[in-house]
């Protein structure tokens, strides 16, 4: 890698990201999730962890 390729890489944090796209598909855009139900991904999180603490 080149040494600014290699300065990018280091010096970036998540927070720098606006846009990633895949195979033309837009999944992340200026801080929004288009491709992913918010509310649904709370709610089985919300599921899963109530799950989990019945458990212990």
């Amino acid at each position: 890698m080149s040494d600014m390729v290699t300065n990018l890489v280091y010096s970036a944090q998540g927070s720098d990201v606006v846009l990633t796209m895949v195979d033309g598909q837009v999944l992340y855009r200026d801080g929004e999730w288009p491709t992913i139900d918010i509310e649904r991904v709370k709610f089985e999180t919300a599921r899963a962890r109530e799950a989990v603490l019945a458990r212990l």
